[in-house]
């Protein structure tokens, strides 16, 4: 089995895209810990969770939306029996400091804390960070997802 496979779920691709271009920039420092030459996309939470129940991926990239945050809660709720750690990435013309998601009263701060205690491995608040998640995919590797705690 190729564990060595990512799966990006996204609205529009960018992502992948990014990381994708991002992994190349920093593959010679980085080693193994770099994206595979092949990220595989997805543009629902459904197809998102079919990839992990084969068991053949290795890291999952999940985009939140402020529409897409509540079904994000129960597919990371759900993702648990699956070893696959999910690492969510919040759009940053969809978030600011001061918006708030739909029928709630959280903050983007409690944004980050209800997805990480969903299951979120890492939560980037930006995708600016990406870089920032190639490093931690170094440290994912081999490890079990509910054994994995990362802090901002």
């Amino acid at each position: 089995m190729n564990k060595r496979r990512w799966v990006v779920c996204e609205s529009k691709g960018r992502l992948a895209a990014a990381l994708h271009v991002a992994g190349l920039r920093h593959k010679r420092h980085m080693g193994p810990s770099a994206p595979p030459g092949r990220i595989l996309q997805t543009r629902s939470l459904a197809e998102l969770e079919a990839a992990l129940a084969t068991g053949e991926i290795e890291l999952a990239v999940l985009e939140v939306t402020r529409e897409s945050f509540h079904a994000s809660l129960e597919l990371l709720t759900r993702a648990s029996r699956w070893p696959t750690p999910i690492a969510v990435v919040l759009p940053a013309d969809r978030f600011t400091t001061t918006d708030t998601v739909p029928e709630t009263e959280e903050t983007v701060a409690g944004v980050v804390d209800a997805l990480r205690e969903a299951g979120a491995a890492a939560v980037l608040e930006t995708p600016r960070h990406l870089p920032r998640l190639l490093a931690i995919a170094g440290r994912l590797e081999g490890v079990s997802r509910k054994s994995l705690v990362v802090r901002r």
